[in-house]
């Protein structure tokens, strides 16, 4: 008996051995997954860095533009907006050259520096968004809109005039 007990001993620590040697590698491979996950994630958060980036570079053109025209109306308007602007183009190129955590800390002393600016970048930011969601979904109602039309048109085609309130009632319910 003592020669099964040494044996399944000595196999029970072979097996420690293997399971120890799987779970070294589920570590790594564990290790080599989150490393690519990291990586992907910093990528994606440059490149919407970048379109940030853009999006203010573009405003404060924008800025630059609507304060030339108001030059001769209103000049002290327009120096304020020209610096504003400035302040804009400076952080849209500090935004392209910086890390996240350096870009955090620009955002708040940007914050701190220009609060009317910021305010005013951040109301033009959701302005811009709520009028692209609302483009979006009236460009979807629109498209069901001319396919009802074109339901309509086909139905009046076959039918002379259009139908009356019991008629359209009855089709739906035979369909």
């Amino acid at each position: 008996m003592q020669g099964e007990t040494g044996t399944t001993s000595g196999s029970t620590g072979g097996m420690g051995e293997k399971l120890s040697h799987v779970a070294e590698q589920a570590r790594e491979q564990g290790s080599s997954l989150a490393g690519q996950a990291t990586e992907r994630v910093r990528g994606l958060v440059g490149q919407q860095i970048a379109s940030s980036a853009d999006l203010v570079g573009e405003i404060a053109r924008a800025a630059h533009d609507l304060a030339g025209q108001l030059e001769n109306s209103t000049p002290q308007i327009a120096r304020m907006m020209h610096s504003a602007a400035g302040s804009a183009e400076s952080f849209s190129n500090d935004m392209r050259d910086k890390s996240l955590d350096e870009l955090m800390e620009l955002t708040s002393d940007f914050a701190r520096k220009q609060p009317a600016l910021f305010i005013g970048a951040a109301m033009t930011a959701g302005f811009v968004l709520a009028r692209f969601v609302k483009a979006s979904a009236a460009g979807t109602s629109n498209r069901s809109h001319v396919s009802s039309q074109a339901d309509m048109e086909s139905t009046s085609r076959q039918s002379p005039g259009y139908p009356s309130r019991s008629t359209s009632t009855s089709q739906f319910h035979d369909a």
